[in-house]
């Protein structure tokens, strides 16, 4: 009974995973003399760099913030970020003098770049407790 159990759950596991594409990814453009700023809804636990040219931290519980190393002037990687609820992923390209002129320095995180984490057990978010107290 265990055995099908184990089986039905990695059945449904595998018809319901999505494969992303790093071309179907929303494109970011990293300018190499600036800072680019995530704002995140909710705290963020985790963050992926695929890109050991790209460096990061987390200078607020909801604020990643990203920029390519100094003698570094190309990139091109994702960045996941993972907060309570959700995850997002977008393509990082490092800008050129061209399109650097227009890169945008803040980033908010949509839902519409998300995807929902289904994390059982875990209840409201931070944001959404708030509103109970």
């Amino acid at each position: 009974m265990k055995k099908f159990l184990l089986l039905l759950i990695l059945i449904s596991a595998h018809c319901l995973a999505q494969e992303v594409k790093k071309r179907d990814l929303p494109i970011i453009y990293l300018p190499e003399s600036l800072s680019l700023h995530f704002i995140s809804p909710e705290p963020i636990q985790y963050v992926d760099i695929s890109e050991k040219n790209i460096i990061g931290d987390l200078p607020l519980k909801n604020v990643l913030r990203i920029r390519l190393k100094d003698s570094v002037h190309t990139a091109d990687a994702v960045i996941t970020i993972t907060g309570e609820k959700f995850i997002a992923q977008y393509h990082i390209i490092s800008a050129d003098a061209i399109t650097g002129r227009d890169a945008v320095t803040e980033i908010p995180i949509n839902p519409m770049d998300t995807k929902p984490l289904d994390i059982t057990g875990i209840g409201l978010s931070q944001p959404n407790s708030k509103l109970f107290l």
